[in-house]
């Protein structure tokens, strides 16, 4: 019979358990304190129910002695492992600190490339470790990748590892890995080998630079058929400063032959550039200072450094746009910490309640009164679970940050439509593309605020939201037959948002409360600096005037001003203001480019 309380407290009289960590398909894990050694450690637990699924027992076993076999300061530690009642447990090293998904998302959705190479050049440490110990890891993901506050990197959960010359343990037909960093040979069901790993690895670092994964798709089938069949992007389509060594590299490691691709870790590792700064792109030199600044920081470090300032007025307005840029990141960074707090707190706290309630009602087969009373409680608890779930998805959406607005917006919508039982109808094209994050934020964000009015205070029951793409011009639009007028309260600080994005919001609400809500996003215009008008851009972000410039690139000013007319020009500004503005909005100038 199942274990209905949980695992022991205390394993082996040495180890007691403090808190949950997690919680999944194969078991539970747990922070621990070893009484013996005054450490923490983690216990990874098989779940009860999976001790007679051989599938799950093989795993779990191969986890702990893939583990054994690798002794590396990069690679996840195990220090014991054993079964104590019905309970399979491994004990390993406790690791603090962020998974590499949840770094980026603290970083503004990447990484800064310095920060990037470090990370990466740990990780094919790792990995160059493990293949020459015969081990393949085959779920290089960002979520088993932990960085500590000192930047040192552990490569965790070798749960689906196995030896180059062992059989596979997937079951018939079935995938095993991340389906955003799945090799195309593992998709076809072929023996995958130390290069999966290597293409694993590729997208990840596709995704700490560019802030998306190498492939999107709406759903899991079109992204399975992308990644066999679509060329890849290039990263530098989405980060224009990544330099073309580094982007050489990135291409290699996501070859669709396995042939193609670099043919070991250690060969990535020689081809991995210490630095990249070369005398024919020295904007895309690579330096550590401030990696962990904020857009006003670094612009105050930059203008106090300059002893005359010729406009005045440049660095104030730019720290203006830069305070706010730098208050949207940080509300977006706290929900998504909030999201995190309700699941180790609340959510996973709820799982275990349910599943042991569940546990409860099955073994009450004598007693109808008792089992009666179970089923009811576990049909509570089940509804308490959906509705944090929801929560954390509000606050958090997942689905925005790694798949885009359209399959965002419609789970959104659908949860509306189950929780109300409204009609929302969502005519959504496809995009050609992905519009910049902090656009898709704020619509995903208007969207949940309006909807949320509308159903709970304004009465409306048929909402009709569109988003479009009409000549380069995004375009949505939001109506109701709301019974209640909106106000613009209601949606908080979104308006000056989107006017700071460079949109625009038009709304008309009637007498009766119906509401015609438009949002437009002039049409992002494909701009190609040369690298000396981007060094230009550069100095004029800081503060420099153009004598300053001019001695800071070693041209003339009268160099400086032909530049100038030629940047005017392409971004149809008037004013080195208006031009610094831009650059930042449009990413022209990056973050990167203040280090």
């Amino acid at each position: 019979m199942l274990d209905p309380i949980g695992p022991p407290p205390i394993l082996q009289e040495r180890y007691r358990l403090v808190k949950q960590l997690g919680r999944g398909g194969m078991g539970l894990v747990f922070r621990a304190w070893d009484e013996l050694l005054d450490r923490d450690v983690a216990i990874k637990f098989l779940a009860p129910h999976r001790i007679n699924d051989a599938h799950a027992n093989l795993r779990f076993t191969r986890e702990a002695k893939s583990l054994a076999r690798l002794s590396h300061p990069n690679i996840m530690a195990i220090f014991d492992a054993g079964r104590e009642s019905n309970w399979h447990y491994l004990i390993l090293e406790y690791l603090t600190g962020q998974n590499l998904h949840e770094l980026r998302e603290d970083k503004n959705g990447r990484l800064a490339i310095p920060h990037a190479i470090d990370i990466t050049r740990q990780l094919l440490e790792a990995l160059n470790f493990a293949h020459e110990q015969g081990l393949i890891h085959r779920d290089i993901k960002p979520a088993n990748v932990m960085v500590d506050a000192n930047g040192q990197v552990k490569l965790a959960d070798f749960g689906l590892a196995r030896l180059q010359d062992q059989a596979r343990i997937t079951q018939d037909q079935v995938m095993i890995g991340t389906i955003l960093y799945l090799a195309p040979e593992c998709i076809k069901n072929q023996v995958a080998d130390h290069r999966s790993d290597l293409y694993g690895l590729g997208g990840v670092l596709y995704e700490m630079l560019t802030g998306r994964p190498p492939f999107t798709g709406d759903g899991p089938a079109e992204l399975l058929a992308d990644i066999l069949n679509q060329p890849l992007i290039s990263p530098v389509h989405f980060n224009d400063q990544i330099p073309q060594e580094l982007e050489q590299i990135i291409l290699t490691l996501l070859a669709k032959e396995p042939s193609k691709r670099f043919q070991s870790a250690s060969d990535v590792l020689a081809a991995l550039p210490h630095q990249t700064a070369t005398p024919d792109h020295p904007d895309k030199s690579i330096s550590t200072t401030g990696l962990d600044e904020s857009l006003v920081e670094q612009l105050m470090r930059l203008s106090s450094s300059i002893e005359a300032v010729q406009q005045p007025e440049l660095v104030p307005d730019l720290l203006v746009f830069a305070a706010t840029e730098d208050t949207a990141v940080a509300i977006e960074n706290e929900r998504r910490h909030l999201a995190h707090m309700l699941q180790e707190q609340i959510s996973d706290s709820l799982a275990l309640l349910l599943s042991q309630t569940q546990l409860y009602e099955i073994s009450a087969t004598t007693d109808p009164a008792a089992r009666m009373a179970f089923s009811v409680l576990s049909t509570l608890v089940r509804q308490v679970v959906q509705q944090v779930n929801d929560l954390e998805a509000d606050l958090y959406p997942e689905l925005l940050h790694n798949l885009g607005l359209e399959p965002a917006l419609e789970a959104l919508v659908n949860r509306e439509i189950r929780t109300y039982g409204i009609t929302i109808r969502l005519q959504s094209m496809r995009l050609p593309r992905r519009l910049p994050a902090p656009i898709e934020t704020v619509l995903y964000r208007l969207t949940q605020d309006t909807l949320r009015h509308a159903t709970t205070k304004r009465k409306a029951t048929n909402i009709t939201i569109q988003l479009r793409i009409d000549n380069d011009q995004a375009l949505y639009q939001f109506e109701d037959n709301g019974l209640i007028q909106l106000q613009l309260s209601q949606i908080g600080s979104t308006p000056q948002r989107i006017k700071q994005l460079g949109g625009s919001l038009s709304i008309v609400s009637s007498q009766s409360g119906a509401l015609a809500m438009e949002v437009q996003f002039a049409p992002q215009k494909q701009i190609q600096l040369t690298d000396r008008e981007q060094d230009v851009l550069k100095q004029i972000v800081a503060g420099l005037t153009n004598k300053e410039i001019a001695q800071q690139l070693n041209i003339s000013p009268r160099t400086v001003n032909f530049h100038l007319d030629n940047i005017y020009s392409k971004l149809d500004v008037n004013t080195r203001t208006e031009a610094a503005v831009f650059a930042l909005r449009q990413g022209l100038i990056s973050k990167d480019l203040f280090k």
